[in-house]
């Protein structure tokens, strides 16, 4: 299932419109979060969201900010998922971008609210994991990355969702 949508350029911002209507009756909740996310990754500077279905639902503010946070993490992980270490692909190293990445991918799409346990189980397996140097170099370096952005993901989500400061 693919979510049908439109971006609008509108004068208090701009603003993506989820066609709710057209999804399967039988949608899972974390494969309507998935595609939100997807979606926000491929969109840029949104303002706010709205689900259209028999009453919408509109996003602003913080809340669409953290999607587009999510979205953006999300399709950096897929791209370096699918990179190859200075043109060798290890296909049975156990640290290799494509190994480490793609199992931390699948979590948005299988299991959104895992994604910080794919993430440290990913970094556990980095760390443990027999492979050639040049893939955990690469890994290592990504992982720093990405773990910087889940923690500041986190902080907002608590600050903003929960009122604890951090």
């Amino acid at each position: 299932m693919k979510c049908e949508y439109n971006v609008d350029d509108r004068i208090e911002g701009r603003r993506i419109t989820v066609n709710c209507l057209e999804c399967d009756e039988s949608f899972d909740l974390k494969e309507c979060f998935f595609h939100v996310i997807k979606i926000m990754g491929d969109e840029y500077n949104i303002d706010n969201m709205v689900f259209s279905d028999d009453v919408e639902t509109q996003l602003t503010g913080n809340v669409v900010d953290i999607l587009g946070r999510l979205g953006d993490l999300c399709k950096d992980i897929d791209r370096v998922s699918s990179k190859v270490p200075k043109g060798k692909e290890c296909k049975n190293c156990d640290v290799s971008p494509k190994k480490i990445f793609g199992d931390i991918y699948g979590s948005f799409a299988d299991e959104p609210d895992k994604v910080f346990e794919a993430y440290y189980t990913s970094y556990r397996s980095l760390n443990q994991g027999e492979g050639c140097e040049e893939c955990k170099r690469q890994s290592e370096e990504d992982m720093c990355r990405f773990g910087e952005e889940l923690v500041s993901l986190s902080d907002a989500v608590l600050r903003d969702a929960y009122g604890i400061i951090g």
